[in-house]
């Protein structure tokens, strides 16, 4: 498969239990449509719909902006549709990395910019 500018990198932390901590990272990666799955490599689709999103740049925002984006949702007419239990453990919202190509490739890792993402539904 041929990565290039045009690839989308998505992740989430998966929680093994209700708890915080430990955690892991699940990775999402653009595909073309005629990649087949493998053992090691799953094919996955990321849920359409209406999200919130805010833009994070760098990843010491993080800490803040996702409390903002929590905040915000709770104040909308528009609910949380609530954590997911997937194969390895609890999901919650997405995280896109926008500029990864340059951050990775051209070894510019200085302004890392995300959008962070969460599903929503109508009140």
């Amino acid at each position: 498969m041929q990565v290039n500018s045009s690839t989308r990198i998505i992740g989430r932390n998966i929680y093994p239990t209700e708890n915080p901590e430990p955690h892991g990272y699940g990775i999402y990666i653009t595909i073309p449509p005629k990649i087949k799955e493998e053992s090691e490599v799953l094919v996955r689709s990321i849920p359409g719909g209406l999200y919130a999103v805010v833009k994070c740049e760098g990843l010491e925002e993080m800490s803040f902006k996702w409390p903002d984006l929590w905040k915000w949702v709770e104040n909308s007419e528009h609910q949380y549709i609530g954590e997911t239990k997937g194969e390895y453990g609890y999901e919650l919202g997405f995280e896109e990395y926008l500029n990864w190509y340059s951050a990775l490739v051209e070894k510019n890792t200085i302004n890392m910019i995300f959008d962070l993402m969460l599903q929503l539904r109508e009140k």
